[in-house]
């Protein structure tokens, strides 16, 4: 019962410290470390298996890559080769050296700087990519700088698992070391290739059954999965996360695998952060706190200065080099991994680990503070300007100004194809997988997933949208998703469909703006035909059903039921245009429109006749009507509707003169 006794502790204290932070507008980041610092040996002691939480905070991470993975297509990645190769190598490099130089200062043998070079160097992977995916700045310069730098650590780790030993004189040389990354490599590049004919096979069966719990369990058997398989065969539990993600991004699943596991990625990934405040040791931080706090600048700035000098070789703005510099200034967990082995190795004491330790975790703790600061105040400067951004990458996650369609039935394809038209941007989620994969075939930018999920929207940009379309048939899936959507973005235009007219106000009291009842417009549509059949003229059906959808909108929404009139408005009300296509039996044919005298007999005035491509405006008297013309017609309602009975079929003055207004 420990174990729950703990937990109950912890999710308590994060909620409470949380819900504090946010009110001063601080990052939750910092509240699971301080909830971590409160609760550990520095703290209360509260926390009795501080390993069982180290446990659940690993899955944490392992969730984050796999998250991370799912959007990094390999085209990025690839894209991205130089930079992690050459980023990382030289940011690791370079950080080892100035370790040796300033421990060779301060009396430190070079070996010993070296291991603690190696340690410091490492920054942490679930801290940046959480900040930078929080504020949607992967796509930025810095992001992927650090998300290549990050990976090359990532990668780098299994070769320096196994550098330690051999520093400390142990293992079998560097022939085993080459053997060991080239076994490493092999791998990944199997797991990578396995799953990338095996994960959508078993997927594409699994979906078609369109169960939320099969889904769930589908998606946290990938990421838990593939990382234990990474874990059993020497490579990292976050490595082996991160290429099953790399596999899923680029097909149709990826979208509704990140929605369901979002939420247990954000708790698990909280643990992570509490775990790492339950690791401080308060004797040492007592022992020499001014020692800890000096080596903190100190290693926050050199990391940071590296950085920044590997980010300008790769043509980075400065703004966008300090921003990296900043976010990867801090020791990160692979750090306490290599410190721990160095330890084990006799590289280092323990009095030596645990200011590394110690250390570590006050740069992560900063690093939350830092990032955003650094954001404002080169944003001051003028550092980021919308003009001379950089293009984000392609993905959903790009989009912005953009519209959100839920659904892709004949509305939703509607709807689309008007947007395509205006070249405006937008974005279909369906959850029907062979609709998806038949019109990704096609190139509609389309996503499988559930839309009532706020992960999904938050994914698809809805912060960023202009407009939501909901056009799916399912009225509670309809309230649900309208009642998600509004918190996200108070300035979205909702736009909702719905069958039956007493969903509508419900729809509008969740927070949509405007609401289609398909049983309202079928009547609307109905009246028009009703009309049209006893010969009323188009402009008068219109005016009808603007008449009839004020009366019902607006009684329903507490409005007045008939809006302002413009005195344009009012005169057009009595003027009527129609146009009349001659056949050859019609009275018209053949006579010329001085003969017919139109404007004597019915009032109404022709004001053009259109003959194959030629308009003729104002036509002479003299012009002879001919099968086929097109007579323009202009006059109040009721003159128009004499005149097309006149030209159709002639008749006696009483007989097209009793023709009463429509």
């Amino acid at each position: 019962m420990h174990i729950l006794t703990d937990l109950v502790f912890v999710v308590l204290a994060a909620t409470a410290l949380v819900a504090l932070l946010s009110r001063f507008k601080m990052p939750s980041l910092l509240g699971f470390l301080l909830t971590g610092l409160a609760l550990g040996p520095v703290g209360l002691g509260a926390v009795e298996d501080a390993h069982a939480i180290e446990v659940m905070a690993e899955i944490g991470v392992v969730l984050l890559m796999f998250t991370i993975g799912l959007e990094v297509s390999l085209k990025e990645l690839a894209k991205m080769a130089g930079r992690v190769l050459g980023g990382g190598a030289l940011q690791m490099g370079l950080t080892v050296g100035l370790t040796v130089g300033v421990g060779w200062l301060l009396g430190v043998a070079p070996g010993l700087g070296a291991v603690v070079g190696l340690v410091l160097a490492a920054s942490s992977t679930a801290l940046v990519l959480r900040l930078l995916g929080d504020q949607g700045e992967l796509g930025r310069p810095h992001g992927r700088l650090a998300l290549a730098i990050l990976l090359f650590q990532d990668f780098a780790v299994v070769a320096l698992m196994l550098l330690v030993p051999l520093m400390a004189g142990e293992g079998g040389g560097l022939g085993e070391l080459a053997w060991s990354l080239g076994r490493a490599a092999l791998i990944a590049g199997g797991i990578y290739g396995i799953g990338r004919f095996a994960f959508p096979w078993v997927l594409r069966r699994l979906v078609a059954l369109r169960s939320r719990e099969v889904s769930l369990l589908m998606t946290l058997g990938v990421a838990l999965g593939t990382a234990w398989v990474a874990g059993q065969l020497g490579l990292s539990l976050a490595l082996g996360a991160f290429i099953a993600g790399l596999v899923i991004s680029e097909s149709e699943f990826s979208h509704a695998m990140f929605s369901e596991i979002m939420p247990f990625r954000d708790a698990f990934n909280g643990l992570f952060f509490i775990s790492v405040g339950l690791l401080v040791r308060p004797e040492v931080v007592m022992a020499q706190p001014l020692q800890i706090l000096g080596l903190v600048v100190l290693v926050m700035a050199g990391k940071g200065a590296v950085v920044v000098g590997v980010a300008r070789l790769f043509r980075l703005s400065w703004a966008d080099a300090l921003l990296a510099g900043v976010g990867l200034s801090q020791v990160g967990e692979f750090g306490f991994v290599l410190a721990q082995q160095a330890a084990g190795s006799g590289l280092l004491d323990e009095q030596t680990r645990g200011v590394i330790l110690s250390v570590s975790v006050v740069t992560m703790a900063l690093t939350p503070l830092l990032l955003p600061a650094t954001r404002h105040l080169v944003a001051r400067l003028g550092g980021t300007r919308p003009d001379d951004a950089p293009p984000l990458p392609e993905g959903s996650h790009a989009l912005e100004d953009h519209v959100i369609v839920v659904g892709f039935g004949v509305n939703g394809q509607n709807v689309t194809r008007a947007l395509g038209l205006l070249g405006v941007r937008f974005v279909v989620v369906e959850m029907n997988l062979h609709t998806v994969e038949a019109e990704v075939a096609r190139g509609v930018p389309i996503v499988l997933g559930d839309a009532t999920r706020p992960s999904l929207l938050e994914h698809l940009g809805i912060s960023r949208a202009r407009a939501l379309v909901v056009a799916i048939a399912d009225p509670a899936a309809t309230r649900e998703i309208v009642a998600c959507a509004r918190p996200l973005n108070p300035n979205l235009l909702i736009i909702a469909r719905t069958r039956y007219i007493a969903e509508l106000e419900p729809l509008v009291h969740l927070g949509a703006d405007r609401v289609v009842p398909e049983e309202f417009e079928t009547s609307l549509e109905l009246v028009g035909q009703v009309m049209g059949a006893y010969g009323a003229l188009p402009r008068a059906i219109e005016r009808e059903k603007t008449q009839l959808r004020q009366a019902r909108y607006g009684a329903l929404r507490g409005a007045p039921t008939t809006a302002p009139r413009s005195t344009l408005d009012a005169l057009l009300d009595d003027v009527a245009v129609e146009q009349l296509e001659l056949e050859a039996d019609h009275h018209a044919t053949g006579q010329s429109l001085m003969a017919l005298e139109v404007r004597t007999r019915t009032g109404a005035t022709v004001l053009a006749v259109l003959r194959g491509d030629h308009a003729e405006a104002s036509p002479s008297a003299s012009l002879a009507l001919q099968a086929g013309d097109v007579v323009v017609l202009v006059g109040r309602a009721e003159q128009v509707s004499r005149a097309v009975l006149f030209l159709k079929a002639g008749g006696d003055e009483e007989g097209w003169r009793s023709v009463q207004p429509t």
